[in-house]
């Protein structure tokens, strides 16, 4: 049927504004993964010039907090890039490959020992043997969970990191004691921009993102994730305190057959 023309007109112009934008959207869709691909490879650089630095570095040494401001940068950028890009795109620009999950823990414990003046004792326990197939975004769970437990540890400061490997996988947990996170909030406290009624208390410092970005990485990843409180008879500055554990899961199906020293 006939229509009036201003009305084919309109039509016409809509039409020709869909094309242009599916036309862009086509561009943007080719760009985006080169812009991925060029951003990891530029921190890449980065992250393995600044762990060579860190390996080189006595946690001890006061003189070196300066260097190891400087690394914590880059590597809190490779983190953050990391998690967004995940948290955007999923895991499909990413390639697995095998991992020493204990040897990004100690490299991230490393870097917090003494960062920005805190000193902090990371206690590492357990054995593991074998490497896992792990995506690059895996790297953002160790730097988040141990910056968290070194925020909302009271002074002396004391973080227990346990790593348990069988049959099943291997099993990591971070704990450490803090304020006490109630039991209606354990739930929620991984959504986004979620923080504990009294962690809220004593620090101003946390927006909420850390443990939600643990949550999805490790969702990426296949793996499982969940968190705990315990109260403990004891108060801070009016705050009650708790042992808070972050639970990680790594299943056996993802277990390389080479070993850790291999």
């Amino acid at each position: 049927p006939a229509i009036p023309e201003h009305v084919a007109r309109r039509l016409i112009t809509q039409h020709i504004e869909l094309l242009n934008k599916l036309a862009d959207a086509e561009v943007k869709d080719k760009f985006v993964p080169n812009l991925i691909h060029s951003l990891s490879k530029i921190l890449d650089v980065g992250l393995s010039q600044c762990e060579m630095l860190l390996k080189r570095i006595d946690a001890s040494d006061g003189f070196h907090e300066n260097i190891l401001s400087i690394v914590n940068a880059v590597v809190s950028a490779r983190v953050i890039f990391n998690a967004d890009d995940v948290r955007a795109h999923g895991a499909q620009y990413q390639t697995p490959y095998e991992m020493n999950v204990h040897g990004k823990f100690l490299k991230m414990a490393k870097l917090f020992t003494n960062f920005q003046g805190v000193r902090v004792h990371y206690n590492l326990s357990g054995e593991v043997r074998y490497r896992y197939r792990l995506l690059p975004s895996f790297e953002c769970i160790p730097y988040l969970l141990l910056e968290n437990a070194r925020k909302y540890s009271p002074v002396p400061k004391e973080v227990e990191v346990r790593f348990n490997e069988d049959n099943l996988g291997l099993s990591v947990e971070v704990s450490n004691s803090g304020p006490l996170v109630l039991r209606d909030e354990l739930q929620p406290i991984t959504e986004y921009g979620v923080r504990g009624k009294w962690a809220q208390r004593v620090s101003e410092e946390g927006a909420g993102i850390g443990l939600n970005t643990v949550r999805t990485v490790a969702a990426s990843n296949g793996l499982e994730f969940d968190v705990s409180s315990s109260s403990v008879d004891c108060q801070m500055d009016g705050v009650p305190q708790g042992m808070f554990v972050a639970k990680l899961h790594v299943p056996v199906s993802l277990r390389s057959v080479n070993q850790v020293g291999c």
